[in-house]
C-alpha cells in the first residue's frame, strides 16, 4: 500500500494502517502478527530481506563478518596458501549462500569484501594494492584464482535459474513463461 503525491509515491507505516492481523497457531490460537515498517530488515533463510528492497542490514551483517575475518587471520601465523586458501573457502564461502537473493552493485561488493581481502593479502606476504586482475584471474594462467563476488553473484543467479527450468518446479514453469514471453516481444 502506497501513498501518491502525483509525481512520487512513498509506502505507508505502521500509523497509518491501524488494526491487527491474527493467524491461527498450532494450537489452534489467534495470535498477532508483528507489524513492521517497510524499511526494517528480518532474518529469512539466512538472508536480511526487507520489503522494501533496501539491502541496509545485509550489507551490515556481511561487513561485520568482514571484519571478524579480517582481525581473524591477521592476528594468525599462516602460510602465503593457507592465507588464500582460507579467504577463497572459508570467508566466501559465507559470502556465497545470500548472494543468489541479493542484487548487489559491484562497489557494495568490493566495500563488504575489502576488510577480509586486505587482511588476507597482508598474511599472504602481497602488497594491499596488488594488481586485481592478477588477483582475480584464473589458474589457468598463472594467477590467483581468488573469487570475484560480484562476478559470483551474477552467477549463482544464472544457475539458480538453470536449475529451476530444468526442474519441474512452479518457479521453473514462470521462469520459462517469462522466458516465452521476452521471445514474443522480440
Amino acid at each position: 500500500m502506497t501513498n501518491w503525491t502525483g509525481t512520487d509515491y512513498t509506502y505507508r507505516n505502521v500509523t497509518n494502517m491501524p488494526g491487527n492481523i491474527t493467524l491461527l497457531d498450532k494450537n489452534g490460537d489467534r495470535v498477532p502478527l508483528k507489524r513492521y515498517e517497510v524499511s526494517k530488515a528480518e532474518q529469512s533463510l539466512g538472508v536480511w530481506i526487507a520489503m522494501d528492497g533496501n539491502r541496509k542490514e545485509q550489507l551490515k551483517v556481511m561487513k561485520e563478518k568482514a571484519h571478524v575475518f579480517a582481525s581473524q587471520i591477521s592476528t594468525k601465523k599462516v602460510s602465503k596458501n593457507d592465507a588464500l586458501y582460507t579467504y577463497n573457502y572459508s570467508y566466501m564461502k559465507t559470502l556465497e549462500y545470500p548472494m543468489t537473493a541479493l542484487s548487489l552493485t559491484e562497489n557494495e561488493w568490493n566495500s563488504v569484501v575489502m576488510p577480509a581481502l586486505r587482511a588476507t593479502l597482508t598474511s599472504a606476504k602481497m602488497a594491499k594494492t596488488f594488481p586485481r586482475k592478477v588477483l582475480y584471474g584464473p589458474d589457468l594462467y598463472q594467477r590467483l584464482e581468488i573469487r570475484y563476488p560480484y562476478f559470483l553473484q551474477q552467477i549463482s543467479k544464472i544457475m539458480a535459474h538453470i536449475q529451476e527450468l530444468a526442474s519441474s518446479t512452479q518457479t521453473g514453469d514462470l521462469l520459462e513463461l517469462i522466458a516465452e514471453a521476452f521471445r514474443v516481444e522480440l
